[in-house]
Formats: C-alpha cells, structure tokens, sequence
C-alpha cells in the first residue's frame, strides 16, 4: 500500500450560465437539465434562473427553484457582492477544496 493514499476524488461541477427566455424554447435543454437534477448528487450543479418578470410565472424555472437538490439566492444589487461571496464559499466547500487566504 502507498504511504500516502490518493487524495479523495473531487466532485465534479456543472454550471448552468442561464436558464432564461431562450433555452425554455430547447426541450432538449430542459429534458437535460430534468435529468441533472434526477440523478445522484455526484455533480455540484450552480446556475442562474430567469427571474418572473411583471408576476409572468416561468413553470419549468419554478420547478427548478423548488427542486429539493437546488437552493436559490435572489440577487439584487446591493446583495450581489455577499451572495458572490456565499457561492464561492459553497463552492469550495462543496467540491472539497479550501478557500484560500
């Protein structure tokens, strides 16, 4: 056996840049990311959802948001900075890694 074991695998990341106007028109897209979500949580999943606009509901963003797997940080302006924060520190958490400095 090594003296020094293998460092326990990291998970892997999957980011989402958007799931806005555009990518609700790709079934494609949205069976994919249905199936992220199914699976098992061997995938750290970060992403961005279109926000309702003029109380306009967007279902399938919904759905996302109320995933149990998926936890929503609303970002306006003034909470931008700390909410950036806050991910990165889950980030690394979540992928094993430690902040730095």
């Amino acid at each position: 056996t090594p003296l020094i074991p293998p460092p326990p695998p990291r998970r892997s990341v999957v980011v989402i840049d958007e799931v806005g106007r555009m990518e609700l028109h790709s079934t494609a897209f949205q069976a994919a990311v249905t199936r992220l979500l199914a699976s098992p949580a061997e995938a750290v999943v970060f992403g961005a959802l279109t926000a309702p606009i003029y109380g306009h509901r967007v279902p399938f963003c919904d759905a996302i948001a109320a995933h149990g797997r998926v936890s929503v940080d609303r970002i306006t302006q003034k909470t931008r900075d700390a909410v950036r924060e806050a991910l990165q520190r889950r980030l690394l958490r979540e992928v094993g890694l430690r902040e730095e400095g």
